[in-house]
């Protein structure tokens, strides 16, 4: 795990433990990083959007593809998840293995918006 959790910004993808959605056991997966810098260097906690390699019939849903990172790359096409956040421990973090690009997570803030009713 990293030895300083400060590091991470908005648009980083990681990949941690993240509960599944009953809340009954975690998974090993990848995650989009949503809180902003100055929480995420002042909190213990990080707020993500999940990652899945299983498109979704969802409005929420927005295609993830080696185009849409700066740095890192993707095993297989993925799909994030804005209508599925989770606030995780930094500590459940194993690695952080990219960026999405501006234009991505822009699109991911919209839909995150859309989905709060923001």
């Amino acid at each position: 795990m990293p030895k300083t959790y400060s590091s991470f910004e908005q648009g980083d993808i990681i990949i941690a433990y993240l509960p599944y959605s009953g809340q009954g056991g975690a998974k090993r997966r990848p995650a989009l990083v949503m809180s902003n810098s100055g929480y995420n260097i002042g909190s213990n906690d990080i707020a993500v959007v999940k990652i899945t390699s299983n498109r979704k019939d969802s409005q929420y849903c927005i295609r993830l593809s080696h185009e849409d990172l700066t740095g890192g790359k993707l095993k297989v096409e993925s799909y994030i998840l804005a209508d599925k956040p989770v606030t995780i421990l930094k500590e459940l973090i194993l690695a952080k293995v990219g960026r999405a690009t501006p234009k991505k997570l822009s699109e991911v803030k919209e839909k995150t918006a859309d989905f709060y009713g923001l």
